[in-house]
Order: C-alpha cells, then sequence, then structure tokens
C-alpha cells in the first residue's frame, strides 16, 4: 500500500532533508509520539485561543516540514481561526480525522522506507 501524495508528500519530505531515510523515519517516530493535538484541543475546548493558535503554529510548522500536506493545510486555516478568537468544532473534528489518517500513513513509512 502506497502513501497518498496528498497526506504525505515522501519526496518532498525526504528532500528537506536530503535524502536521509533513516532521519525521516525518526521524525515520524517522534511526531507520532507528540500530543500537541491533545493540548490543541484542551486549549480550544478551554477558550484558551491565543494558546491554542500558539500550538496549531507549532503544528503547522511541523507538518509543513514532514511534508504532511493535508495536515497542514487544515492547521492553516484553524490556526487563522484562533488568531481572531473564534473555533470551528467540525474543523477541529476534521483535522483530527486528518491527523488519524496520517499517522496511520506514517506507520506504513516507518515500515517501509
Amino acid at each position: 500500500m502506497g502513501v497518498p501524495v496528498e497526506y504525505i508528500d515522501v519526496d518532498d519530505g525526504l528532500k528537506r532533508i536530503m535524502g536521509n531515510k533513516t532521519i525521516y523515519k525518526k521524525l515520524l517516530g517522534s511526531f507520532k509520539k507528540d500530543t500537541y493535538f491533545d493540548k490543541l484541543k484542551l486549549e480550544t475546548n478551554n477558550g484558551e485561543y491565543e494558546a491554542a493558535a500558539k500550538t496549531a503554529h507549532t503544528i503547522k510548522g511541523v507538518s509543513a516540514n514532514l511534508s504532511f500536506k493535508k495536515l497542514n493545510e487544515i492547521t492553516v486555516s484553524l490556526e487563522e481561526d484562533l488568531k481572531n478568537g473564534h473555533s470551528d468544532a467540525a474543523k477541529l473534528g476534521e483535522m483530527e480525522s486528518i491527523l488519524t489518517e496520517t499517522l496511520h500513513y506514517a506507520d506504513i513509512l516507518i515500515e517501509t522506507l
């Protein structure tokens, strides 16, 4: 099973780290252990939009560096909402679904790269 480029652009991700598959796999594994999304949900649910925007910014940066395209796109949008003092529960739910799929594909990459 391949990894859909709309979720993870593997070629771009590897290009960013000069083709080093070992490092890319390590970064994918580190991302899997990350708890930033849980922090984002908590901050959003508590109405802490400024803190949530900062957390979203972190997720946005990491997802861009790993070439997680769909996750990055939704996070960019969510961060803007949070910076403007509001959140969209549907968008947060969509982000969680995209994150779940992205992590699934990251598992595949860790096993097959």
